[in-house]
């Protein structure tokens, strides 16, 4: 049976408890709480500050044990001061819940001062999860097509890791690994997509996506993530519905947009006319090929278009003085 667990950081250890993916406690016996974590056990992290910053306060997850608790994983971690570790991991997505956000959770009766980490009850445990898991960022209109994010997104050419937080440099290399085909955020897209829409108007819409700058990207990055959001969703599965007759350089890269028409550059599947579209892409920039994209799914008679995104990134304002 899997358990679940609250740690506490303070700014002082946030920032190592992240980078090193390890989270530990001080002890002088060994009773500790971490001592009875075990593998695939699932982890919140509460980051605790002043009275005066209290509102900064949040809770961070989940994270899911990939060791059991014991002494000295990393014997280097926070100069020897916690002894007792966990080895997590953050592969299905980390959210994060602001203090504003703990009296629906009651997680101010769950979190007793004197305890820096403890064991929570089951069914606060399952409620944490499932708001963590399901909360899309927000949403906007793109054209005449609605279209959802689960969180902002810091390019790193634009932002350097000094610039934004550590929740936020995860966040951005999570999108990195997904990119290069590890299976992230399955369970994240596929509680936000279950919460906001419910499982009657999924069961109705095919799940396809803009295809990455090769047809190898695409199949690294989509092909599997599809089949398991669409066995968590009911969707249908549609990868290789919308498909790229030409490799080409991002234009991140590149610096250069595709000049060529669109018919040179996409095949859209004939069986896509009367579907409903859920087009999912790793990021929003521009929206140009988002806009694009859904405007030809419409031409070849798709009953609607929603387009989802993973993050969307956040443009630095440039000051003139």
């Amino acid at each position: 049976m899997i358990n679940y667990y609250l740690f506490r950081c303070s700014k002082r250890t946030y920032q190592e408890c992240i980078d090193r993916m390890l989270f530990g406690q001080k002890s002088n016996n060994d009773t500790t709480p971490v001592s009875s974590v075990q593998k695939g056990d699932i982890i919140f992290l509460h980051f605790v500050t002043s009275e005066q910053e209290k509102e900064n306060q949040f809770v961070e997850g989940p994270f899911v044990a990939v060791t059991n608790g014991e002494k000295n994983i990393d014997i280097k971690a926070w100069e020897g001061q916690y002894p007792w570790q966990v080895r997590v991991s953050g592969e299905n997505g980390i959210i994060r819940i602001y203090q504003s956000s703990f009296d629906k959770f009651n997680l101010k009766y769950q979190i007793p001062d004197r305890f820096f980490s403890f064991k929570i009850e089951k069914t606060i445990g399952d409620k944490w999860k499932n708001y963590l898991f399901r909360v899309f960022k927000g949403n906007f209109k793109e054209d005449i097509f609605e279209c959802y994010y689960i969180d902002d997104y810091y390019a790193k050419f634009t932002y350097t890791d000094e610039e934004i937080t550590p929740y936020q440099r995860v966040f951005r290399e999570t999108i990195w690994k997904f990119k290069d085909g590890e299976n992230r955020f399955v369970f994240t897209l596929s509680s936000c997509l279950n919460n906001k829409f419910g499982s009657e108007f999924l069961k109705n819409q095919t799940l396809a996506f803009i295809p990455a700058s090769t047809k190898e990207k695409t199949k690294t990055r989509f092909q599997n993530f599809a089949e398991k959001v669409c066995r968590e969703t009911g969707m249908s599965n549609g990868f290789g519905l919308i498909q790229s007759k030409l490799d080409r350089e991002p234009k991140h890269i590149s610096g250069v947009s595709n000049s060529l028409p669109f018919n040179e550059r996409i095949n859209l599947n004939p069986n896509l006319k009367d579907k409903s579209i859920i087009l999912v892409d790793d990021i929003y920039n521009t929206g140009r090929s988002f806009r694009e994209m859904a405007s030809e799914l419409k031409s070849v008679g798709a009953k609607s278009v929603i387009g989802v995104f993973l993050g969307k990134n956040v443009k630095k304002i440039k000051l003139i003085c």
